[in-house]
């Protein structure tokens, strides 16, 4: 009986040994799974902190600042993305110019990445540890925290080739833009030159001709009717050719532009301009006070004149409607008629180029351009010409 119970009782240790074994197998993996997922954890945390610095820097990246505070900006927030943000700090060595975070410090460790910049190391982006940390997979820095290093000094490369560009377009533009004026002050002065050689010459040769052959009619009384005929037809051309000659003048270098100013100018231009197309106008000059240069005064008038060339050969309008105001310290100019009107297809066509000339004005002088348009609706036009000053009357 004892034998039989000593077994027994043998058989229940081992059973509750091996369930000791199991349990114990069970709580090790059970500790072991705990670790696991504290690590994933603190992984999923570090990844967290890196997305975060990418977003953020993908955000001041669209805000368009000037280069140098858009890098300041990353180096402040790059710290917090590494595993020790309170020992953590970055610099930035750029174009012999150096950027730091404010709690740059003493350096114990540092992470460092080259900033290439269209293939050319311009510099360099760092991370400094103020303090000794326990070891990691690069010194105390993560595998994961190289990988964002170097795709944000990448991306601060990036950054810089885009600044460089855009200011390569920007100086490109400035010089077209000081290209077009030379040019535009070029033809006024070459148009002046031209309008004073044929008014001191051609038109006084012609205004002598006339007199001489007024006096010629009037003296021969007793030839034929025939030579009388041809003499006063004479006479009719060189009124005409004269006449002429007043028109191309006028229209190289407008007189009253020059001696009564912009808004007189306008309301005599119009005046001819019904006179020989057709179409009816109406002005409205509202504004009274105001100063432009003879070169802005001359390129108004000059975009006044393309447009109501361009109605004339395009828009098959009857009426026009052109205004002349003043609204803060610009000066606006607005034509409107009810002709055809056309698309924005044929707006921003090759062959627009008497609207890209108007804009490429507008540019110059710091205005602007607006044109709305539909097709059957007629177009209208209005430039915003920057004032100099108020209180003196052009």
């Amino acid at each position: 009986m004892n034998r039989t119970n000593r077994r027994h009782t043998s058989r229940e240790v081992q059973r509750l040994q091996r369930r000791l074994a199991t349990i114990k197998k069970i709580a090790a993996r059970e500790r072991q799974m705990r670790r696991d997922l504290n690590m994933s954890t603190k992984d999923l945390r570090e990844r967290e902190k890196e997305l975060k610095c990418i977003y953020r820097i993908a955000e001041i990246r669209d805000r368009n600042a000037p280069l140098f505070e858009t890098v300041q900006m990353i180096v402040d927030i790059l710290p917090s993305a590494w595993l020790h943000p309170n020992v953590a700090c970055a610099r930035v060595m750029l174009d012999g110019r150096g950027l730091k975070s404010k709690n740059l410090g003493r350096c114990c460790d540092r992470q460092r990445s080259d900033i290439v910049v269209f293939g050319e190391k311009k510099g360099v982006l760092e991370i400094i540890y103020t303090k000794k940390m326990p070891r990691r997979d690069e010194g105390p820095f993560l595998a994961a925290e190289r990988s964002l290093l170097d795709a944000v000094a990448n991306r601060i490369g990036k950054i810089v080739e885009r600044a460089d560009m855009e200011q390569r377009l920007k100086d490109s533009n400035q010089r077209l833009r000081d290209l077009f004026g030379h040019l535009e002050s070029a033809r006024e002065g070459e148009r002046s030159r031209i309008a004073s050689e044929v008014h001191d010459s051609l038109g006084q040769m012609l205004a002598t001709l006339k007199v001489m052959a007024g006096k010629l009619y009037r003296s021969e009384r007793n030839v034929d009717g025939t030579l009388r005929d041809k003499l006063k037809l004479i006479c009719g051309l060189v009124d005409s050719s004269l006449d002429s000659t007043h028109d191309i003048v006028s229209k190289l270098r407008p007189p009253l532009l020059e001696h009564l100013g912009l808004a007189a100018s306008i309301k005599r231009y119009l005046k001819e301009f019904q006179e020989h197309s057709g179409i009816k106008c109406s002005v409205d000059l509202r504004a009274r006070s105001f100063v432009l240069d003879q070169e802005r005064s001359t390129g108004l008038f000059r975009i006044l004149q393309g447009l109501l060339s361009n109605i004339v050969r395009h828009a098959h309008a009857t009426k026009v409607s052109v205004g002349l105001r003043r609204s803060g310290r610009h000066l606006l100019l607005s034509a409107r008629d009810n002709g055809r009107g056309f698309s924005t297809e044929e707006k921003l066509g090759h062959g627009s180029y008497g609207i890209q000339s108007i804009r490429e004005r507008m540019r110059y002088w710091g205005g602007q351009f607006e044109i709305e348009t539909t097709p059957g609706r007629g177009c209208s036009v209005t430039v915003k010409m920057p004032i100099q000053n108020i209180g003196a009357r052009s």
